[in-house]
């Protein structure tokens, strides 16, 4: 492998791994904001910006990863769909209307979503030494069920 090949498969599992990382963080936030959901608008507002700022940088982490892998690669695809299904989840909790039926796919949607980080951390953490290939393989397995679980529970 040269140099720039390495330089661009590592840069590509920085990409992947900040994707997860601001997955989480995005679940927090989601936990965050259906527990104040009835607060003040100003409150909701701020949770609502800090969702679009995550949301957005989904978009940005997995647009990147994809660019820098193979065409086929199926996890990319997977983060690309869930990414784009979360920004317009988010870009609609803008409208206040229905707020108790808004409770329940957010707490639905953030267990799912707290379910994806640990499947991928867990698979990521007892195939450390394997290389990143075969990691993303065993993270397909696992995360591909609940991916597809998360972006039903979307529409």
């Amino acid at each position: 492998m040269t140099y720039h090949e390495s330089r661009k498969e590592n840069v590509a599992y920085n990409l992947y791994s900040n994707f997860f990382s601001t997955l989480y963080h995005y679940g927090n936030s989601l936990d965050d904001y259906s527990n104040n959901i009835e607060k003040s608008n100003d409150d909701n507002i701020r949770n609502l910006q800090v969702l679009s700022t995550y949301s957005f940088n989904l978009i940005e982490y997995s647009r990147a990863h994809a660019q820098l892998i193979e065409d086929d690669d199926k996890v990319a695809n997977l983060l690309w769909d869930l990414a784009v299904n979360i920004q317009e989840f988010t870009n609609n909790l803008y409208d206040t209307n229905k707020i108790i039926d808004k409770r329940i796919k957010i707490t639905e949607f953030s267990a799912i979503i707290n379910e994806i980080v640990t499947a991928e951390n867990q698979a990521r953490m007892s195939q450390k030494n394997i290389g990143f290939e075969k990691e993303k393989e065993e993270v397909y397995s696992l995360i591909s069920p609940k991916i597809t679980q998360a972006i039903e529970v979307l529409e």
